[in-house]
């Protein structure tokens, strides 16, 4: 795939070298409580593709949002996004038109897909630990989430070099930070952009994705230096095949030369993996090239694209009842996490100081609604303590406090925790789906599903987090869920109930 592989010219650094500030840090960035020994990644393009002072980030960035105003029909729903990434002076007044739809929709997590400029590799790194920041702050990284892609493929890993000094990802950080300040991300940049490794990526995102409150979103620019005239007949191509949401036919126009894209690869793993999500609809919110800016030069520019991909009501009314059929993954925003974490740590504390509950005032509907949870507690990376209830009867906040109290000293695994242990626990919130039946164990995705297994008078669980910290996989997960319920590793393969279900994941080391 010829025309593929110049992705690995820094052509977007080229372009925003032509727009220079003084580097360093930001004279107002936005202050944040770090914890100790929390992994940053730093910007390595503040100063470059964006102003590295944070007011003057922020201004612009709006500047350009109050210029852009998409429309979607109320039964429209946003599946994915092309944006492009070069310095913001030249390409953000089009990036703008996709996330005024991203502000519309506020994902929980944002799985970015962008090509490397920098570094060649085979298969794709994911970035899965800690977060991003820019002068605005921190972006905290969905690591679940992160780790759960990474599970279902030896091509997906961390690869730290392909991050150190690519552009692609930190230059859609600002817009996000500024219409989604709550979300996460996962940061994915793929490496020679093979179709193998397209359909990879295509497969994982939509097997991994459904039931998430996500937005998939492909950063890459078009053809490269180029008279604007010939630009635009090229870019057209990459047009249509985005209207289309053929991303076969993409890979092919990459590979004959008919279009260009640096990320070229991604863009086309974003549109199958749309497609297999739901989107019927490819729509094309703003075209533009590095000539509509500056001195307006057309005689050699990079074109830009901002596109949506889009689930029509028909479609998306018949998910969205399955969803509710099967449970999906309950939403919470930031505060409710936080709430939920120190209803668990502090009926805790008073249950070893005063030997009952403390009760807890609840007027947010979320924290009234029931749902099955488990509260994990770990001390120096260890398991100190982990009980729940698969279904509850009473609110999520209430089972949150009673299992939070039933770890610590209910466990028959440990010995009940003292009080002097408490400044040295983490504690970890999973808030259950309903489980359902797994009628086919090939279809069991490690990360995502948390699996309870019945054969007899034998029981046992294990969430969906617990494979991934592992490194399991599949084989091993059921093995060790045998083990978990008292049965012979290979009993799961005849004759045992074996129910599925998801779970939202959070705990005191995220970055809010």
């Amino acid at each position: 795939m010829k025309t593929i592989h110049k992705s690995l010219i820094p052509a977007g650094v080229l372009i925003a070298a032509i727009w220079m500030v003084n580097i360093g840090l930001p004279g107002n960035a936005q202050a944040q409580a770090v914890p100790a020994g929390a992994h940053i990644k730093e910007s390595v393009v503040a100063g470059q593709f964006y102003p590295a002072d944070s007011a003057e980030l922020a201004r612009e960035i709006d500047g350009y949002l109050q210029q852009a105003q998409p429309e979607l029909a109320e039964n429209e729903r946003p599946v994915a996004l092309i944006v492009p990434h070069a310095g913001i002076m030249f390409s953000g007044p089009v990036a703008a038109h996709a996330y005024q739809v991203l502000r519309e929709v506020q994902p929980t997590t944002i799985v970015l897909v962008g090509p490397s400029h920098r570094v060649a590799f085979h298969g794709i790194s994911v970035y899965d630990r800690g977060s991003f920041r820019t002068p605005l702050g921190l972006v905290p990284v969905d690591t679940l989430l992160a780790r759960e892609l990474a599970a279902q493929s030896n091509d997906i890993r961390f690869y730290p070099a392909a991050f150190a000094q690519e552009h692609n990802i930190e230059v859609q950080l600002p817009f996000i930070q500024r219409v989604c300040p709550h979300a996460a991300i996962v940061p994915l940049v793929t490496g020679s952009q093979t179709p193998e490794e397209v359909g990879t990526l295509r497969e994982i995102l939509a097997r991994t994705l459904p039931g998430r409150k996500v937005m998939l979103i492909a950063s890459t620019d078009l053809s490269h230096y180029y008279p604007a005239a010939r630009a635009i007949k090229l870019d057209e191509v990459c047009m249509d095949d985005v209207r289309m949401l053929d991303g076969e036919k993409l890979l092919r126009d990459l590979a004959s030369g008919k279009t260009e894209m640096c990320g070229g690869g991604p863009a086309a793993a974003v549109l199958l993996a749309a497609r297999d999500l739901g989107a019927d609809v490819g729509r094309v919110l703003k075209y533009g090239d590095s000539g509509d800016v500056g001195a307006g030069d057309k005689s050699q520019v990079v074109g830009y694209l901002a596109a949506v991909l889009i689930d029509t009501t028909s479609r998306a009314e018949k998910r969205k009842q399955a969803r509710e059929d099967e449970g999906a993954v309950m939403e919470l925003t930031s505060e409710q996490k936080k709430y939920l974490l120190t209803v668990a740590r502090e009926t805790i504390e008073y249950f070893l100081l005063n030997g009952a509950l403390k009760e807890w005032p609840n007027d947010d509907p979320a924290l009234a609604d029931t749902r099955g949870a488990f509260v994990t507690l770990k001390k120096y990376g260890e398991l100190r303590g982990c009980i729940g209830h698969v279904e509850a009867t009473v609110p999520l906040l209430e089972t949150v406090a009673a299992c939070a109290v039933s770890s610590a000293v209910r466990d028959p695994r440990f010995p009940p925790v003292d009080l002097t242990e408490l400044p040295d626990l983490h504690i970890e919130i999973s808030v259950l789906t309903k489980p359902t039946p797994v009628s086919d164990l090939e279809s069991i995705v490690v990360g995502r599903d948390g699996l309870i297994i019945s054969k007899g008078v034998h029981k046992g669980l294990l969430l969906p987090q617990v494979p991934v910290e592992q490194d399991w996989d599949r084989e091993e997960y059921l093995r060790y869920l045998c083990r978990k319920a008292g049965l012979g590793p290979e009993e799961y393969k005849s004759g045992a109930t074996i129910l599925r279900f998801q779970a939202l994941v959070f705990g005191e080391d995220e970055t809010w």
